[in-house]
């Protein structure tokens, strides 16, 4: 699971909005998360907790996921609308 590098939140551009910022480092998070659940996946030796943990890794990984492609949504749909914007004035 350690192949999983999202964006570093520190090393964001500095035209990135805070909101942008706390995302990603809210994602960062999440697959820190997932990967401490699922490290525990590997460790524990009953099938239940080992079920329980790949859930919750899972889950993290989701959650991850779905808030980087929400960001990564807003940040085409402002590009688009800056375009548009441009378009308008020339």
């Amino acid at each position: 699971m350690s192949d999983v590098r999202p964006i570093d939140a520190n090393n964001l551009p500095s035209a990135a909005t805070q909101g942008e910022r706390l995302g990603m480092a809210a994602i960062t998070q999440f697959y820190a998360f997932a990967e401490r659940c699922l490290d525990w996946a590997k460790t524990t030796r009953s099938v239940q907790e080992r079920a329980v943990y790949l859930q919750m890794g899972l889950q993290w990984l989701a959650a991850g996921a779905r808030l980087q492609t929400f960001l990564q949504f807003k940040n085409v749909q402002a590009l688009n609308l800056t375009a548009t914007m441009e378009e308008k004035t020339t």
